[in-house]
């Protein structure tokens, strides 16, 4: 691992990095669209008002901060940067290791949720 490091370290532009990034990041482009619409949907459509359908549209909003953070491995390549600092990398994916913490957080209140849903099923909170 450590041979790979110091082969690429000050080679320039990688195409075996970009091509790899480059599909993830479309990938994760994607997702943010779709996150999107999700959320769009979820504040325009009444019947979506429901608690569990607002902790999803939270998850899905803060899922593509999370998605951001693989696009700008993608940005950095293609600028021929192969090498970052560790303050330069914080300050870069400060906003989607945040976006991370909350779906996670998410996922659990979510699960919680459904969990006491399933376990009364004719007991309405809202």
């Amino acid at each position: 691992m450590v041979k790979f490091y110091v082969f690429y370290m000050n080679k320039g532009f990688v195409p075996i990095e970009i091509v790899t990034s480059g599909i993830i990041a479309m990938i994760c482009c994607v997702g943010i669209g779709l996150n999107s619409c999700l959320v769009y949907v979820t504040i325009k459509k009444k019947s979506f008002h429901s608690p569990c359908k607002i902790l999803i549209a939270l998850y899905a909003f803060f899922g593509s901060f999370h998605l951001f953070g693989y696009c700008v491995k993608f940005g950095i390549f293609v600028f021929g940067i192969n090498y970052i600092t560790l303050q330069t990398c914080f300050y870069i994916l400060f906003v989607p290791l945040i976006g991370s913490a909350f779906t996670v957080m998410l996922q659990l209140c979510i699960g919680l949720d459904r969990l006491i849903g399933v376990i009364f099923p004719f007991c309405q909170v809202l």
